[in-house]
């Protein structure tokens, strides 16, 4: 005697899935979609910097030995550069090989970063 029912042809009749393996399937892919949206896009967040660092010539700097200039300088330098600008704040840089950055107002109301060099105060790009 058969353990369990058989079909005509001997195959076994098929099991309907539970609910509940819907819900977690349906779940799941969902789930799987977002968590790989939000590890990409984080992965990019904290590689930014390193990212525009790439792309824009204007953010490296050769690291020297000497002393940098002092953040008066750097200001200076946007300042000559820029005269209808007002300076809104100066950053130092992230790394050496960075260019400090010097956020600025133009008078028509943009606002622009100056990317300066910090040893030799130069202005590298705005």
């Amino acid at each position: 005697m058969a353990r369990f029912p058989v079909q005509a042809g001997g195959k076994t009749p098929k099991k309907g899935r539970s609910p509940w393996w819907w819900v977690h399937h349906w779940l799941g892919l969902k789930l799987a979609i977002f968590m790989t949206f939000v590890l990409a896009t984080g992965t990019l967040a904290t590689l930014s910097n390193e990212i525009d660092w790439l792309v824009d010539p204007a953010q490296r700097v050769m690291p020297r030995e000497t002393p940098k200039a002092s953040w008066g300088d750097w200001a200076a330098a946007v300042k000559a550069a820029e005269p209808e600008a007002t300076l809104q704040y100066l950053v130092a840089p992230l790394e050496p090989w960075f260019a400090a950055r010097v956020v600025i107002e133009r008078p028509d109301g943009g606002l622009r970063i100056a990317y300066v060099d910090p040893w030799t105060s130069e202005v590298r790009g705005v």
